[in-house]
């Protein structure tokens, strides 16, 4: 992709966006962002598959960037059927293999593509629960299939909100740079905001609203669920994410 193309499709932060209605993301100072709207013609013009669950591609702003990414509203849960406190066990670590190959076929590059096919080798980084932040880490080597290419390395971030609202940051990077982009696409957790579901006519005055936010500090803070009612007058759709209480684990 030309550099005029790459301007004109991408959007330096800071500033702030919502990500599909469901989740607010504040894109740090020295982060480029494809936001959703563009990400059709962004995936012609780059050779990446767009499939519908891609909120933004996302890199930083650097001439020469070590990394690139993905950030996505995931309805296929890695860890469904998983008990978090089991993951170092063979069926749990088995499983979110077979869900990153799932992941990684169904995103094969197109013909002409800037990046090379790739197929899903070992852990680099094993997955990692955090029941405080409800955020699951994983890193796995990415296979070149082309000869001379080079291997790479793919770091995963899922980030559990309220409703079933699981929020992936994936970054890509040479082997040799990982550190750098887990760190730097690790940071993008701290920013994420889940928004409350949008009112509808079938709301009654006995429905609670939720809102939840995720706070910085290091890592994903933690998220409240505040029940709300209609009849106090609060009712705002989309509301932003208080700082907390405990979220509920994945299943």
């Amino acid at each position: 992709m030309d550099e005029v193309s790459l301007n004109r499709l991408t959007r330096v932060g800071p500033f702030s966006t919502e990500l599909q209605g469901k989740v607010s993301l504040r894109v740090p100072t020295g982060y480029r962002i494809v936001l959703e709207e563009k990400l059709a013609e962004f995936g012609e013009l780059s050779g990446y598959p767009v499939l519908g669950d891609e909120a933004a591609f996302i890199t930083m702003a650097a001439d020469k960037p070590t990394w690139h990414g993905l950030i996505l509203l995931l309805t296929d849960d890695p860890l469904k059927g998983i008990d978090p406190k089991t993951l170092a066990e063979r069926p749990a670590r088995d499983q979110l293999l077979d869900w990153q190959r799932r992941f990684h076929e169904n995103r094969r590059p197109r013909k002409g593509a800037t990046v090379v096919p790739s197929k899903v080798g070992a852990w680099t980084h094993s997955p990692k629960f955090n029941d405080k932040t409800n955020v699951l880490t994983m890193g796995v080597r990415l296979e070149a299939e082309t000869e001379g290419s080079k291997d790479k390395v793919c770091y995963s971030s899922f980030s559990y909100g309220p409703n079933g609202t699981i929020v992936c940051v994936v970054a890509f990077t040479d082997v040799e740079d990982y550190d750098k982009a887990v760190k730097e696409s690790g940071k993008l957790t701290e920013e994420f905001t889940f928004l409350a579901p949008a009112a509808t006519e079938e709301t009654t005055e006995d429905d609670p609203l939720y809102t939840a936010k995720v706070a910085g500090g290091g890592v994903l803070g933690s998220i409240v669920v505040l029940m709300l009612f209609r009849a106090l007058g609060i009712g705002a759709p989309r509301q932003p994410v208080r700082k907390g209480a405990r979220r509920p684990v994945p299943r």
